[in-house]
């Protein structure tokens, strides 16, 4: 029996997303389970389990979330800053 390895033997980092990260990750791209799965190469029901601790995602899941992630964290910083640029400046007449 293969025991799963979920932080890094050298360092502790956990390597494997937490059920509450998949869900932020989500939500905070806008997205509903179905686009997530879609993304991430899987169905909108396998992204429930993996949101409620019912599966557990393997390798290749995990990098691929590591990615999108990274892309809906790039994507929200985007319009966080095109927000903050629209709004009045100190001093302007609102």
């Amino acid at each position: 029996m293969y025991r799963q390895l979920k932080n890094c033997p050298s360092c502790g980092v956990r390597l494997i997303p937490t059920p509450a990260e998949f869900r932020t990750v989500r939500e905070l791209g806008g997205l509903t389970q179905r686009e997530m799965g879609e993304l991430l190469g899987v169905k909108g029901a396998h992204v429930a389990y993996l949101e409620n601790n019912l599966r557990v995602p393997s390798g290749g899941l995990v990098l691929r979330f590591s990615s999108v992630q990274k892309k809906l964290i790039a994507a929200v910083s985007k319009k966080i800053k095109q927000m903050e640029a629209n709004l009045p400046r100190d001093g302007a007449a609102s």
